[in-house]
């Protein structure tokens, strides 16, 4: 299945907040997507009145460019071609790779690093069965130099579902750094250039941001407990705008992830 565009996943974003809080404007509106953005999207009510409205992603930039190279060299590793006994254990097995933080193999190390892995797991299943548990942790890399680099550790686990060879992607962030993340996305649409004169330019009413948490769940390891954690962060959000809101009438946090979609008005 093909991925979604960055403009498919606003639009599924945006039609569930609609249906979240169909009156986030104060009356019902009908939005179109707009094809050249910002904005994102364009209300109007049954009197012309025009909102434009922007989304923006609560991601950790730097978590988000790193798990998305590793996701790139897990396709690399699964296109492989492994030695029929590690590809039929991985049948019924999962690894999970632990990489070192900060660091990630280099294109030029990318060859070797997987002949090693290869190498590594095949070491691993010519030793005695009785002597594999449920669980097994592979840390003695000197013999291969390349994984000594970039990993810490190997998880391998028995497993009805294996998802095959991954990368951990948590490492050892902490909430601290999802919640500055979440301000810096703020801070940095609130300053935007090209938001000061939007309204005039497209004779816009208002103008709200919605800063929406979803893709951060599989690209970032934002902070332990969200559903409930988020009310904490939401009035963290509240109290740093009371400054400085920049160009928007209306600011939410939208909690985006089901069961427990919810809206957190941030401004005013």
């Amino acid at each position: 299945m093909a991925k979604k565009t960055k403009k498919e996943r606003e639009k599924l974003i945006f039609e569930e907040f609609i249906k979240i809080n169909p009156y986030f404007s104060g009356e019902q509106v009908l939005c179109d997507q707009c094809l050249e953005d910002p904005p994102d999207f364009i209300c109007e009510n049954d009197k012309n009145r025009k909102i434009g409205i922007e989304l923006v992603e609560w991601l950790h930039e730097d978590q988000t460019t790193r798990s998305r190279a590793l996701e790139d060299l897990e396709d690399i590793i699964r296109q492989t071609a492994f030695p029929d006994n590690v590809r039929d254990y991985l049948s019924n097995h999962g690894v999970s790779i632990f990489p070192v933080s900060e660091k990630f193999p280099s294109k030029s190390d990318r060859s070797r690093f997987i002949n090693e892995l290869i190498d590594i797991l095949n070491q691993f299943l010519l030793t005695p069965q009785e002597e594999h548990e449920e669980e097994n942790w592979l840390n003695d890399f000197r013999s291969h130099p390349k994984l000594q680099k970039y990993i810490t550790g190997i998880y391998i686990y028995a497993s009805r579902l294996p998802l095959g060879i991954e990368f951990v992607r948590g490492g050892d962030y902490s909430p601290k750094d999802a919640i500055q993340a979440l301000f810096k996305r703020l801070n940095n649409k609130i300053n935007y250039a090209n938001y000061k004169n939007l309204k005039s330019k497209l004779r816009l009413s208002d103008f709200y941001l919605i800063v929406h948490y979803s893709m951060a769940m599989i690209y970032n390891s934002p902070f332990t407990g969200v559903e409930q954690d988020i009310h904490s962060i939401a009035e963290s959000a509240r109290k740093k705008l009371l400054n400085n809101n920049g160009p928007f009438d209306k600011i939410f946090l939208f909690y985006a992830l089901k069961p427990r979609m919810a809206v957190y008005p941030l401004w005013p």
